[in-house]
């Protein structure tokens, strides 16, 4: 199980230390990338990929970020381990051993992967074998840009001295709003996973999409041309009428630049990050996806 456990946890646990309230951790495959991770004390739990059945490491730097999506764009297939309940407690256990006391993971969504589950059944065995820790799982109903939110929220709420029961509460609200729509990359690592063809090749069609549920994509709209459907994905942004959005891409920086551009068009004063996609968003929408994250602020109902 690939931790990059080094860097991320030497840097986590002095930062342990310098905290009196809780610890965060999340998936290494997210789109926060390791320097991030690191500087914020954020430890992170790994998974196992490989590249046409070779292993393939988490990246650590612009080179391996590019390699690795080019590689599934041209055509390679990029396949994802999930994390068991057993690699799930063996991650715990480790943090909890060396001085953790209490921890909030941020996992990848429900509806998208198998973490979330495999995390909250070895949290139910961790508070037994370390009665005196507590252990928050939230589900962040995300991945990609769209996890970002809920992750920087927690760390935020860890430097303000919230206590973890604290945090979670709030973060599980937070992330219930949370949105990750995207454009797939046209490339054999999403015809392999999503049999039924969502793209019109000849008319140029570039679907906005979202998950409906592991394994299905919920269509949109079917804009034509990559402008159009930039665009369509910053009016989603823009009608939730957000102060903050989060962009993740695959090589092609134009086109996130673009996004964002349209993104401040659209919505004037609204703060845009821009990051590379991580392993998971590769493995479940292609190389070259162009994703938007965002929290939706609460409505009249909620």
């Amino acid at each position: 199980m690939q931790n990059r456990g080094d860097v991320l946890y030497n840097t986590g646990m002095r930062r342990l230390y310098d905290s009196r309230t809780f610890s965060v951790s999340t998936n290494a495959d997210c789109d926060v990338g390791f320097s991030r991770l690191a500087a914020s004390g954020i430890f992170a739990m790994g998974a196992d990929y490989s590249l046409s059945g070779e292993p393939c490491l988490l990246p650590d730097c612009e080179s391996d970020y590019d390699s690795v999506s080019e590689a599934v764009t041209s055509g390679t297939i990029l396949e994802r381990k999930n994390p068991t309940q057993a690699d799930y407690e063996e991650f715990f256990d480790e943090l909890f051993e060396t001085g953790v006391r209490t921890l909030v993971h941020i996992s990848a969504g429900s509806e998208i992967a198998d973490d979330y589950a495999a995390a909250v059944k070895a949290s139910k065995n961790e508070m037994v074998k370390f009665p005196r820790c507590q252990l928050y799982v939230v589900d962040s109903h995300a991945f990609s840009a769209g996890l970002a939110p809920t992750l920087y929220a927690a760390i935020k709420m860890r430097d303000e001295g919230l206590d973890g029961a604290e945090a979670f509460v709030k973060l599980t609200a937070l992330a219930e709003n949370a949105r990750t729509y995207f454009i797939p990359s046209d490339c054999e690592q999403t015809r392999a996973r999503f049999p039924v063809g969502f793209y019109g090749r000849t008319l140029n069609v570039r679907p906005v999409c979202s998950f409906a549920s592991k394994n299905k994509l919920a269509v949109l709209s079917r804009p034509r041309g990559n402008a159009t459907s930039r665009a369509a994905l910053a009016r989603l942004a823009a009608d939730a009428a957000v102060t903050e959005a989060f962009v993740s891409y695959g090589y092609d920086t134009d086109s996130a630049v673009a996004l964002k551009h349209r993104l401040e068009e659209l919505s004037p004063g609204v703060k845009v990050e821009l990051n590379r996609t991580g392993l998971l968003a590769d493995c479940l929408i292609g190389g070259d996806a162009l994703v938007l994250g965002f929290i939706a602020p609460p409505t009249a109902n909620d």
